[in-house]
């Protein structure tokens, strides 16, 4: 099965295709830990476009590994290792992977058609419409950016509180609502609902 690559993938399964990718380029690694590694591969969509944005960020960084082992060659600076051991460059890619992929899931879903931030000062509120029909209200001291794509409606809260009343969403198939917060993130289940930030 094929991942699907407008799915969104959780922090926790970013983690664990890191975590094998250090197993698998370990050199002690084990057949056991192979087979481990496939059966997790073939548990999931999520898993496998987990696995494949890892790699492609990994293979990213072979190109920046292969110019700083041409640069000590042309000065003949290879009598003496680049790295310390493999350790030492898997813990550093691994801190790059996390790096670039913290970015990518912070940050608003790539294919956004309506994007717009909403904002309300100190001791002001505010009651939006929104283009699905739902309602939006904004406490006071709030900012919240909202992302429309055909699979999703995104609410980015900043700070402060929100409250939605969900709409029919009628131009569309229904569209998961999710809003994400620095804590975490939900996916709204019922009609009306209040998310506040502390």
């Amino acid at each position: 099965m094929m991942p699907k690559h407008d799915q969104v993938i959780t922090d926790a399964v970013l983690s664990e295709a890191a975590e094998w990718f250090a197993t698998l380029e370990d050199e002690s690694v084990t057949e056991e830990q192979r087979d481990n590694w496939l059966n997790w591969l073939n548990q999931s969509s999520e898993h496998q476009l987990a696995w494949q944005q890892i790699k492609d960020i990994t293979t990213s960084f072979d190109g920046i590994k292969q110019d700083a082992i041409s640069k000590h060659v042309v000065r003949g600076e290879l009598s003496r290792p680049l790295f310390s051991n493999k350790t030492s460059i898997l813990s550093l890619l691994l801190v790059g992977i996390v790096s670039v992929m913290s970015i990518y899931l912070l940050s608003p879903f790539p294919s956004s058609h309506n994007l717009t931030t909403y904002q309300t000062a100190v001791g002001e509120s505010q009651a939006i419409t929104l283009d699905d029909g739902s309602r939006l209200w904004l406490n006071t001291n709030t900012t919240v950016t909202t992302n429309f794509s055909d699979d999703v409606r995104l609410f980015s809260l900043q700070q402060g509180e929100i409250f939605i009343e969900t709409g029919a969403d009628k131009a569309h198939h229904h569209r998961s609502l999710i809003v994400k917060t620095k804590d975490g993130q939900l996916t709204a289940l019922g009609t009306r609902f209040n998310v506040h930030l502390t």
